[in-house]
């Protein structure tokens, strides 16, 4: 089968992850789901750890792949382009 990549951010409830990853995965095959975390700077350190333990939890394996640029861009004021 086909891998999956999930992107996950803040608005991701941990709950829905494991359900998410259960429906996904629900023989826990090695491989299957690459989770692409998209927080930010600013949220990783709080949102990240609930994410790996929802991960645990559920124990369907996965593979993280970090988005290291989403939600850290900046705005030049003088011409509104987006630079990251």
């Amino acid at each position: 089968a086909n891998p999956i990549g999930v992107k996950v951010g803040p608005s991701m409830k941990n709950d829905e992850l494991k359900e998410l990853l259960q429906i996904l995965n629900p023989t826990k095959e090695e491989g299957r789901i690459m989770i692409i975390t998209r927080y930010g700077a600013g949220k990783v350190e709080q949102l990240l750890p609930g994410h790996i333990q929802a991960v645990k939890e559920c124990g369907v394996p996965v593979t993280w792949q970090c988005d290291a640029v989403h939600g850290n861009g900046i705005v030049a004021a003088s011409n509104k382009y987006k630079t990251r």
